[in-house]
């Protein structure tokens, strides 16, 4: 398996987002960024996030301590246990017990409602 996004999956990021930053709605440099390393090859549409310059996690490890929270939390509502979460996480699990900002609830809220939960 290719550490290469696929092509359909980066189209339905694009579409979701409307190429618009799913935190903020801005529209500074976005780009499509993987919550989890894309080596560990987690393409599902869910792990994958438009981001701006602005709320890039590469800048700020607050945010993406955040979005891995807010990922763990969504495979949660999908079922699945720690140890379902682990290998889509890379081997770590992200304590999902404290509550996120409501920037990060937004999104949560909208996989859910696109990927069901």
């Amino acid at each position: 398996m290719s550490n290469e996004t696929p092509f359909a999956v980066t189209n339905e990021i694009l579409t979701r987002s409307n190429g618009c930053c799913e935190l903020c709605g801005g529209r500074n440099r976005n780009h499509p960024h993987h919550i989890v390393f894309r080596r560990y090859r987690n393409h599902n549409p869910e792990a994958i996030i438009m981001i701006c310059k602005d709320h890039d996690p590469h800048d700020n490890p607050e945010i993406n301590t955040a979005l891995k929270s807010m990922l763990c939390k969504y495979y949660e509502s999908q079922g699945y246990t720690a140890e379902d979460i682990r290998p889509l996480m890379g081997g770590k699990y992200y304590d999902t017990s404290e509550d996120l900002d409501p920037i990060y609830l937004g999104h949560l809220r909208r996989l859910k409602r696109i990927y069901g939960g």
